[in-house]
């Protein structure tokens, strides 16, 4: 029981490094998420937020 807990929290503690990298990559990769981010689109939302306009 113990080496089995052992060994699931190893796994665990491998895994997630590697899909958050991979989650950050996706993330900084996709073109609709760096528009989203870019100071023009943030610099728009925060007027319509402003000015009381919501999606």
């Amino acid at each position: 029981m113990d080496a089995t807990v052992a060994i699931v929290v190893l796994v665990i503690a491998l895994a997630t490094p590697i899909v958050l990298f991979g989650f950050y990559c996706y993330l900084l990769m996709n073109r609709r998420t760096r528009a989203y981010f870019s100071p023009q689109s943030v610099e728009i939302r925060r007027r319509a937020r402003a000015e009381g306009r919501t999606r």
